[in-house]
């Protein structure tokens, strides 16, 4: 989502020049981003083991396809057939970044619209996030915090859209009700994970004042 968010910046107004350099622009900067952030192991004594290291533990293919009991697509669909049976262990990692690219990308190509708004960066960046929660290899429970928190992101940005749907004009507290709806979904499939690591009185404390902030944020909600 953040990539073609960027992208779509450099690209409006089209026009060649501006458009190469924009996109060369956004390019050195992730780079040295991207060097930054890795310049504590680039610096090491053997910086490629570490650096591969790093990689490692950022795609650990090695350790299978989920994490104990995620509720992701993989782990429910293993109720009725288990993937790592039926694709070969070298091709699962292919398997899930495609499936995850091709749920994303729908709504991420929306981003280069030339009439894109904040609502369609706000509606790819929780497509991109839930994707990569539900297809992506090896999600740990705790990854569904990233949708969760893109979310909060859609009543806000999508308000404009939201008025002009006819008979929907009138009830602009709706999508921050549906907010509300899917942060408790995604914090419940958490609740194994706070059980496991003792942790519910502050799992169920966080959650009401999540909910508190939304409900406020839900009053405060223009109204068309």
């Amino acid at each position: 989502a953040f990539f073609f968010g960027i992208l779509s910046q450099c690209l409006r107004p089209f026009a060649f020049d501006r458009a190469v350099l924009g996109v060369a622009s956004a390019g050195v900067a992730v780079i040295c981003t991207i060097l930054l952030l890795f310049g504590p192991w680039l610096l090491a004594q053997q910086p490629l083991p570490a650096v591969l290291q790093v990689l490692h533990r950022m795609f650990p293919f090695a350790r299978g396809l989920y994490e104990d009991k995620v509720a992701n697509f993989w782990c429910s669909i293993s109720v009725v057939f288990k993937v790592q049976r039926l694709v070969p262990t070298e091709r699962l990692p292919l398997l899930c970044a495609s499936t995850t690219l091709a749920s994303l990308l729908p709504s991420a190509l929306c981003t280069l619209r030339r009439k894109a708004g904040p609502g369609a960066f706000a509606a790819a960046l929780f497509t991109s996030s839930m994707s990569f929660f539900l297809f992506a290899f090896q999600v740990h429970e705790k990854g569904v915090l990233f949708p969760s928190l893109a979310v909060c992101l859609l009543p806000p940005a999508l308000a404009k859209e939201w008025r002009q749907w006819g008979p929907l004009r009138s009830s602009a507290g709706i999508p921050w009700i549906l907010a509300v709806h899917f942060q408790l979904v995604s914090l419940f499939s958490m609740y194994p994970l706070m059980v496991k690591d003792d942790l519910c009185p502050a799992y169920f404390l966080s959650i009401l004042c999540l909910q508190a902030v939304l409900v406020v944020l839900c009053e405060r909600s223009p109204t068309p």
